[in-house]
């Protein structure tokens, strides 16, 4: 190991869930707890249907092997500028992914099927949200539409005994790209 015995976790939006799921789990070996962008609450409905349809055994094979064939740059490109929103992706962003990795059809099925199980696990957590002991900074776009922020949040915010909840107002879901200076403060605070 590298030796640390207890550390300060930092999650974005599904690693959120990870670092908070950790600190449930093993509150001991956490300092502190930064959630950005983080989902931590159930919600109504699917995944949207492509994820569905991906995580669905009976439609994920078709799904993980049709879909790259129509998904275009220009398409990547506009999911992109979705999940920035209301602000824009730094420059040359899309031209650095790997859609190759991205879009392989055992990882499209991966994601999917993650997602899924994600809402479930994160039910199962809510109860205990109010056991954790460690000093935990929350922050999260106003205007995020891929996690919303009254949606999870706000109810967090108030599960959690002592949590600092920080608004970012106007910011989408990728705070850490457009406001980096919040994530550092938050650190710093830690």
């Amino acid at each position: 190991g590298l030796g640390i015995e207890r550390a300060v976790l930092v999650g974005h939006s599904y690693g959120g869930s990870v670092a908070l799921a950790w600190a449930l789990d093993a509150p001991e070996s956490v300092e502190g707890l930064v959630l950005v962008g983080a989902p931590s609450q159930g919600w109504k409905g699917g995944m949207g249907l492509a994820n569905d349809l991906l995580a669905h055994p009976l439609t994920a094979g078709l799904m993980a092997y049709s879909l790259p064939m129509v998904l275009t740059p220009a398409f990547v490109a506009r999911s992109v500028e979705r999940i920035f929103a209301p602000q824009k992706p730094p420059a040359g962003y899309v031209k650095h992914l790997r859609m190759a990795r991205i879009l392989n059809p055992e990882a499209l099925r991966a994601n999917a099927v993650q997602l899924h199980a994600l809402k479930t696990q994160l039910l199962a957590m809510v109860p205990r949200y109010g056991t954790l002991p460690m000093p935990v900074e929350i922050l999260h776009g106003t205007a995020d539409q891929t996690v919303p922020f009254g949606m999870h949040a706000l109810p967090l915010a108030s599960q959690i005994p002592g949590a600092a909840l920080r608004r970012l107002d106007g910011i989408g879901h990728m705070p850490h790209h457009v406001a980096p200076a919040e994530i550092l403060a938050a650190l710093r605070r830690l």
